[in-house]
């Protein structure tokens, strides 16, 4: 199965310097000619999913129209609310702050989801992309949900050893709006 990964548009929070929520919506501006051959892309593959969340909606409605599925298990990393509204350097900041913290998989910050339920969310979509007679989806998501999604088959000695891994090689990776990674499954 060919998999096309497809982050979502810019957001009005990115535009303006600070994090996303869950209900960010996009910007409305955005590159004509890029959207045209995400759409081409789109149209060639058998199925298209998407994040629940606003801003992945939008994308694949401008992409897709209506003709796309919502999976509930491919959402945004769930941060912490209290950086909601928070400038990049803030959030930078926070996250400097936890750094030990986030090397224990199952350490969350007040509302937010530990490592070990991200990759639990990337281990469903595995399964539910292994047993579907698709033979190409594209999947219009988040950046570091698909940074897990990309470590998937990475089964490290211990969780410090993909605590490294990830976050020394594969979140410095920048996956920006509308970039579209290809996978095969």
């Amino acid at each position: 199965m060919k998999i096309f990964l497809i982050r979502h548009c810019a957001t009005e929070d990115q535009i303006a310097g600070i994090g996303n929520t869950d209900d960010s919506h996009i910007a409305k501006t955005f590159r004509a000619k890029e959207i045209q051959d995400l759409q081409k892309l789109c149209k060639s593959v058998d199925k298209v999913y998407c994040s629940p969340l606003i801003r992945a909606k939008e994308t694949a409605e401008i992409l897709v129209g209506d003709n796309y599925e919502v999976l509930p298990w491919i959402y945004e990393y769930r941060r912490p609310k209290c950086l909601n509204g928070k400038s990049a350097k803030e959030i930078k900041k926070f996250w400097e702050k936890h750094d030990k913290d986030k090397q224990d998989m199952f350490w969350r910050y007040d509302d937010s989801e530990s490592l070990k339920d991200i990759r639990s969310r990337v281990n469903m979509l595995d399964r539910f992309l292994q047993n579907s007679e698709y033979k190409s989806v594209a999947i219009i998501g988040h950046g570091t949900f698909f940074k897990h999604f990309l470590m998937r088959g990475y089964t490290p000695w211990s969780f410090s050893d993909y605590v490294k891994v990830f976050f020394n090689m594969v979140q410095p990776l920048e996956i920006t709006n509308l970039k579209v990674i290809e996978v095969k499954l």
